[in-house]
């Protein structure tokens, strides 16, 4: 009987790929459910932060100055889980969100506040909103 099944190169071939794709099967459930636990992290670093950008009048460096520590935690934490064919871009994002951040915390507090009623402060706080967009599209829900 062992004869036969050590005979057959179809059993052979199977007995060695069928371990093969049990475990990539059990390492894809993981890194599915680690993402997805990382995604929804990382978004919720940035809901307070995108939400007062969006509907509020606060002084956008402020808003800023109360999240960027918690932003930048968020990016460091979730640039494993970046899918490999996704990172250059995850990574531009993640420096394009950087610069727009610096540049609002180079406002002191009076500055801000009387600098973001201008029509360039709105235009970098839409550059900001867009930055934290494309950083957020790279945690999609799935």
């Amino acid at each position: 009987m062992i004869d036969d099944i050590l005979s057959n190169p179809y059993n052979i071939a199977g007995a060695l790929i069928l371990p093969c794709f049990v475990a990539y099967l059990v390492w894809r459930n993981n890194y599915k459910t680690c993402h997805a636990t990382t995604s929804a992290a990382f978004r919720a670093a940035f809901a307070d932060a995108f939400l007062r950008l969006t509907a509020s009048g606060e002084a956008t460096s402020i808003i800023i100055f109360q999240n960027h520590n918690g932003h930048l935690a968020a990016i460091i934490a979730f640039r494993p889980y970046v899918a490999w064919y996704r990172r250059r871009s995850f990574e531009s994002a993640a420096n394009e969100y950087s610069l727009q951040a610096n540049i609002q915390q180079a406002k002191g507090p009076l500055e801000a506040l009387a600098f973001d009623f201008t029509s360039e402060a709105q235009s970098q706080r839409a550059a900001l909103l867009a930055s934290i967009k494309k950083l957020l599209n790279h945690a999609s829900a799935t």
